[in-house]
């Protein structure tokens, strides 16, 4: 249960404090126990022109009270188009507060046009206000953007005697101009929502059942992804933790959420390890989150291969599912969009299908020691996904395309010590003639908790078919070695980088104590960050010695 005051922090606030005055300018000073409590993360939105910009504001303060099980209503309204394209890039921004009262982590989304543009779940309220904000890249959307569509915005909340607090939501999006030297993003033509039939931001799916769409694809396209928006609820908060903490079905100790067409697996990724802001005690996540907490972004598949047979006019089944839930309690959110590219020199039909597949239904896993023992568990899984097919647009040469997926988890249990990591490769090799071309990606995720203490990476590069590469790094380690009014209590650091092979480089640092930001920077050299300060135990500080820390800190 949230309690509204904190006295006791740890001696990690005093390393941390001193770090932050020698690295870098501090973020203001807040009461670590009135409030009010600004939330940060390391996740930034890159490639922000300099050209002129122009913001549609949607919706501004909605007051979110019981939409999760009451009968509060979530926002629904209409996007009016005001900022007139082309556009370089668009940027979603969603901001919210609990202004007054406790609240627990509450899960949400943003739905404009039927398509999925964001994921969320929220900070924890505390007696005084929590607030925060997340921008999220929304330039592949650009094709539904030009129109008025209805738009659906939820944060599900619940109040009760325990958790009084109300979100207000504002939502917002940002379109940048082009230029001269700044062009139009080059974006999928069709966007096509997979979210029909679906009760956003309640608990609607359960146990192993997909949510399933029928769609038609446009009879022109030359290629077809699919994003994948997937988070776990209940029990299944703590798929990436193997037994005997998380629901084993058929031995597999993950989860994979995966897209179907037609009944046919067609692309399967790992559920990253996301732990929400409440999860094991939220001093861990206050006021930096877990990775992805408040952007639960998707998983992007690529399912061209398909396109020769989905092109005949006719709706197809496209179904998306969490792989290795059976049986198991807890629930999942799920949906996604499809993005489509359409031959611009003639609007005839592709044709084409699939000419080789290999593909289990479910990953294969293997148990090294006991399912159960609490004492020591290791389990290993991987999953390999091959589809080649052909297309050939109206006019135009044939093409194969052939993307390969491999994934692999390697879980490790020692009393209540974890370790899990988890490796995504995908290659997608499009051959015109006799001249290939391949893209590709790499994704390694780690979770790993000693003790009080947690970390937790999130890489991916990737290279596309020009041959240009892109490498975001993202990791966090949180610690509370001392036990206070509202669980451990400690001190957090995040460092995301990310970088191009066009020498684009952006680093963002952050370091928290006593629920202050005292190290947030922003830089350009994608350097090594220094190494986190070793955590002392057993030290509890006095409100006297708190107030010093305040007083000490100048902004």
């Amino acid at each position: 249960m949230l309690q509204p005051r904190r006295l006791v922090v740890s001696a990690f606030a005093l390393v941390c404090l001193a770090a932050g005055a020698l690295a870098a300018q501090a973020a203001p000073v807040t009461d670590p126990v009135h409030g009010p409590y600004p939330q940060v993360h390391g996740e930034l939105v890159t490639g922000i022109p300099s050209t002129p910009s122009c913001t549609t504001t949607i919706v501004t303060g909605y007051r979110f009270h019981n939409t999760a099980y009451g009968s509060d209503a979530p926002f629904t309204g209409d996007y009016v188009p005001s900022c007139p394209g082309p556009w370089s890039k668009v940027v979603l921004t969603m901001s919210a507060a609990v202004k007054t009262g406790t609240q627990f982590d509450r899960i949400g989304d943003v739905l404009i046009g039927g398509v999925e543009m964001l994921h969320l779940t929220t900070a924890e309220g505390e007696a005084g206000e929590t607030d925060w904000t997340i921008s999220r890249d929304v330039t592949d959307y650009a094709s539904v953007l030009g129109t008025t569509q209805p738009t659906y915005f939820i944060i599900g909340n619940q109040t009760d005697g325990t958790y009084t607090g109300d979100f207000y939501g504002t939502l917002s999006l940002t379109f940048y101009a082009t230029s001269a030297t700044t062009p139009a993003a080059t974006v999928p033509d069709v966007v096509l929502g997979l979210n029909s039939g679906v009760n956003r931001g309640l608990p609607t799916r359960s146990g192993d059942l997909p949510v399933t769409s029928s769609v038609t694809v446009p009879v022109s396209t030359t290629s077809l992804a699919a994003e994948v928006f997937a988070s776990g609820h209940g029990a299944e908060e703590e798929d990436w933790w193997n037994a005997p903490f998380a629901c084993v079905s058929g031995g597999i100790p993950y989860r994979e959420v995966g897209i179907s067409i037609d009944g046919r697996l067609a692309g399967t990724a790992p559920v990253f390890p996301t732990i929400y802001t409440g999860g094991y005690g939220p001093d861990f996540w206050r006021p930096i989150p877990s990775p992805r907490a408040f952007n639960l972004r998707p998983y992007l598949l690529d399912l061209t291969p398909w396109v020769g047979q989905l092109t005949d006019g006719e709706p197809h089944t496209f179904s998306i599912a969490t792989l290795g839930q059976g049986g198991c309690d807890g629930y999942w959110f799920l949906g996604g969009n499809l993005l489509a590219t359409t031959n611009k020199a003639n609007h005839g039909r592709t044709t084409g299908g699939v000419i080789a597949y290999a593909a289990d239904p479910l990953p294969t896993s293997t148990s090294l020691g006991q399912q159960g023992n609490t004492l020591s568990d290791r389990t290993t899984s991987s999953h390999h996904l091959e589809v080649t097919g052909t297309l050939r647009p109206a006019g135009g040469a044939a093409t194969t395309v052939r993307v390969v997926e491999d994934l692999a988890n390697t879980a490790t249990d020692v009393a209540l010590d974890v370790s899990s990591d988890w490796t995504w490769d995908s290659a997608t090799t499009r051959t015109t003639g006799s001249v290939p071309s391949t893209s590709s990606q790499h994704s390694t995720y780690q979770l790993l908790r000693t003790g009080p203490t947690w970390s937790i990476t999130d890489d991916q590069d990737t290279t596309d078919s020009s041959g240009a590469t892109s490498r975001l790094r993202d990791s966090m380690t949180t610690g509370g070695p001392v036990v206070g009014i509202t669980g451990l209590v400690g001190g957090s650091h995040e460092s995301w980088t990310y970088s191009t092979s066009d020498g684009t480089c952006v680093d963002h640092e952050l370091t928290a104590a006593v629920q202050n930001t005292v190290v947030d920077t922003v830089g350009t050299s994608c350097g090594s960050p220094a190494p986190m300060p070793q955590v002392p135990t057993g030290w509890l500080l006095s409100a006297a010695q708190i107030d010093a820390i305040r007083s000490s800190r100048t902004v």
